[in-house]
């Protein structure tokens, strides 16, 4: 049986469904929509700071709330359903979704009552958590996760170091901290798990041959062990291209990364570029893939509108695929997995708008006359996009797998 198919037949049926242990073995379920609301309400602080409603400058709590909020508990819900059946190991108990989700939930209340340096050391705590109740089945394993899975974990280790030398005010001692904080939290955190999973979730969708495909077993298959040396290898370099960006290469830092981007891709999902995609949701995921390949080039080219260009990646990258893929694994999970490969207009109105809120967010920063109202049309653009996105899937968030 191949990895890919191991992963997709591994479900809690035995479980009853809408019950407490039902949602622990799948915390997407819960993960999801929480992090999609986090997601609306990072956005609203624009609207609501130039209404007047704010006293203070939202920049910041805006950052945590898209970054550690939205994208960080989707990754906890992905990570918390995937992992343990890539280990062939039993699914997480009520107690662990309670302690993550409180962990979690904890944080972005900090972050919201400007406790900053508090709520990055109880995210910090979150993901410590993850890792730890991960690498506590590791014992009881009866399979081993594809060897791209350590870049997931480094990807988690960047948020974990992010998030400490934030919560120790180390960020402030120098401009080098400062930066390097600043782009392990906000990049690296997301950028590397997603070259990990796109290794054996995208040749599933795209019908590409995988290299992280080896047959079942506790034991390492032959070329596990080089598969997996050159996944830290390219998490280093990953990770060394954002410390030359922090040393102050705003152009060969980005650039370099855009290279190891595009030589792994190329070598771990071969054809992702030319292979035709079936169905909206699988252009969707290859959109923002092609936007995280190319949002560092751009980078490179305009380093001088950094946060603009930042939001390449954040809104048409990052934001896309992660709708990509939890919309993939909800469909996957409720029996839906055939609608999947259909066209579907909502979700082509999803790309669109996400295209459309990328390019209003980064206009607003070319001229001062437009930046406000652009502010504002881009975060409404993106709670229309969220409205959409959760009316499509919220029936099937609730559906067991038949």
């Amino acid at each position: 049986m191949s990895r890919c198919r191991h992963v997709t037949l591994q479900n809690p049926v035995t479980l009853r469904p809408r019950t407490l242990a039902w949602l622990a073995a799948e915390p997407f379920r819960v993960f999801f929509p929480w992090a999609a609301l986090l997601g609306v309400a990072g956005v609203t602080l624009w609207p609501v700071f130039f209404a007047g409603w704010l006293q203070f400058q939202p920049a910041l709590m805006h950052s945590r709330l898209m970054i550690l909020g939205f994208g960080g508990g989707t990754v906890i819900g992905f990570l918390g359903t995937a992992a343990p059946r890539m280990l062939g190991t039993h699914a997480l108990r009520p107690v662990e979704l309670c302690l993550l989700l409180l962990l979690h939930a904890a944080a972005i209340g900090a972050f919201t009552r400007l406790h900053d340096e508090l709520g990055c050391s109880l995210f910090a705590a979150t993901l410590i958590l993850l890792l730890l109740l991960i690498g506590g089945r590791l014992h009881r394993r009866t399979d081993l996760p594809p060897p791209a899975f350590a870049l997931v974990v480094m990807g988690l280790a960047c948020g974990i170091c992010g998030t400490i030398m934030s919560s120790l005010n180390l960020d402030f001692q120098s401009a080098f901290n400062f930066r390097f904080t600043r782009l392990l939290t906000n990049e690296a955190f997301l950028l590397l798990p997603v070259l990990g999973v796109s290794g054996f979730l995208v040749p599933r969708i795209l019908g590409l041959r995988s290299r992280q495909s080896f047959p079942d077993g506790p034991l390492p298959a032959p070329g596990w062990w080089p598969l997996l040396a050159e996944s830290l290898l390219a998490g280093a370099l990953i990770i060394s291209t954002f410390a030359l960006e922090a040393w102050g290469e705003a152009r060969l830092g980005p650039a370099i990364r855009f290279c190891v981007i595009m030589g792994w891709w190329s070598r771990d999902a071969p054809g992702l570029w030319r292979a035709k995609a079936v169905g909206t949701q699988a252009w969707m995921l290859k959109m923002g893939l092609g936007f995280i390949a190319a949002a560092p080039l751009i980078l490179a080219c305009d380093p001088a509108h950094l946060i603009a260009m930042e939001h390449v990646l954040f809104i048409t990258g990052f934001g896309l695929a992660i709708l990509g893929v939890a919309s993939r694994v909800i469909y996957g999970h409720s029996g839906s997995l055939p609608e999947t490969k259909l066209v579907s207009k909502p979700f082509r109105w999803i790309v669109w708008l996400v295209v459309l809120a990328m390019s209003t967010r980064v206009s607003a920063d070319y001229s001062m006359t437009i930046q406000n109202s652009h502010y504002i049309y881009a975060a409404l653009t993106w709670v229309i996009i969220v409205a959409i996105w959760l009316r499509l899937v919220w029936s099937k968030l609730w559906t067991p797998d038949p």
